[in-house]
């Protein structure tokens, strides 16, 4: 998917999202596989590419549970997950 249309591929971007930086008690890894859109990269990655939402560790100043394949802990798409998806599709197709 991330090889370049040129080559036969989608051209696609992955995000990796721990949804414990949006809001959750549970750090659960979620990848996000998106197009090119202006929207989407700026509400998912920073300036050098890195993710925007990636978990700092065991920080003492961020504690949650880890999900550890108990899904069922953690909802499937997080809202906030959703809504910055919105977003982000919405700023790149301004009305």
């Amino acid at each position: 998917m991330e090889a370049p249309e040129a080559n036969g591929g989608e051209g696609a971007i992955l995000a990796n999202i721990d949804i414990c930086q949006l809001g959750s008690a549970f750090q659960k890894s979620t990848d996000i596989w998106h197009s090119k859109l202006p929207g989407v990269e700026r509400e998912f990655h920073l300036l050098d590419g890195t993710s925007r939402f990636k978990c700092p560790g065991k920080a003492t100043w961020h504690q949650h549970e880890g999900v550890r394949g108990a899904t069922s802990k953690s909802v499937s798409y997080h809202k906030i997950l959703v809504a910055k998806l919105a977003t982000g599709v919405h700023a790149s197709y301004p009305i």
